[in-house]
């Protein structure tokens, strides 16, 4: 089956899957819906090495927020759309996907399933199946509210942290259990026009999976700039990589161009 045409099959799928869940629960249920939440997240990269090289990867995601259960968790249904590429070693690496799901969300956990179509563009692999999954994200300042005489002679707006996490578990033959995510601690040094921020990091990354694992399970640290705004981010910095089933490492610079931007359709749907 051609790319394109794998494609076009999903998308179809996905969109009368999506119109089904919508029609279904507006008949049967009668729920009044409370939003219509979507995002999107994604990243160009360039690793200068030969282990990985240039590459993407990201989502979009258009749902729909049924009810508020007791505490504040919403009730969600979506469709999604994803996409991993890079130039180096891209065998079970490169893929696209589109998926419906549902989800729990609380402002920090997201506990959700979804049903995928997968394809592997370089090893014309395709696989449907459930995919079920515990997500997380938080962030945080250590400025706190009290002066610090250091921080003060130095001009320094603030100390930014997050971390990000998942973890999976996809019922098919070529994924299977896998974790991703980063732990990312900052300083915030100088504020530009239009809320342009410039900063400086230390982070850790890992990502791991239980079938085909050559060159994508890999751990990782990395002393960074970059430049912030509200959607965008564009950095570069220095890491230290290792993959352990392969016992190969790489240690190089990295430059990538982030972007995240979310939005709620409710305003332009009943308007």
């Amino acid at each position: 089956m051609g790319l394109s045409v794998w494609i076009g099959k999903a998308m179809r799928d996905s969109i009368i899957g999506f119109s089904f869940i919508f029609f279904f629960s507006q008949a049967v249920f009668a729920l009044e819906i409370q939003s219509y939440p979507g995002s999107t997240w994604g990243e160009l990269s360039y690793d200068h090495d030969d282990l990985v090289g240039a590459g993407s990867m990201g989502f979009v995601k258009q749902g729909i927020t049924w009810l508020t259960l007791p505490g504040e968790i919403d009730f969600d249904s979506y469709v999604d759309g994803r996409w991993r590429f890079r130039s180096e070693n891209k065998e079970y690496f490169n893929a696209v996907s589109a998926g419906l799901g549902l989800e729990l969300n609380q402002e920090i956990f997201s506990l959700g399933v979804n049903y995928r179509w997968e394809r592997f563009t370089n090893d014309v692999d395709s696989v449907e199946k459930f995919q079920f999954y515990l997500k997380g994200y938080y962030a945080w300042n250590l400025m706190g509210e009290g002066e610090i005489p250091l921080v003060s002679r130095l001009h320094i707006l603030k100390f930014p942290g997050s971390t990000w996490g998942e973890i999976t578990y996809d019922v098919d033959g070529l994924v299977g259990a896998g974790s991703m995510g980063f732990v990312k601690q900052g300083i915030t040094w100088f504020k530009f026009p239009r809320d342009i921020t410039f900063d400086t990091f230390a982070d850790a990354r890992w990502r791991f999976r239980s079938k085909n694992e050559e060159f994508y399970n890999a751990i990782s640290t990395g002393l960074g700039v970059e430049f912030n705004h509200r959607i965008f981010s564009l950095g570069m910095n220095y890491r230290w990589e290792r993959f352990p089933n392969e016992v190969a490492e790489s240690d190089k610079l990295q430059f990538y161009l982030r972007w995240y931007y979310d939005w709620d359709l409710r305003g332009f749907i009943e308007s």
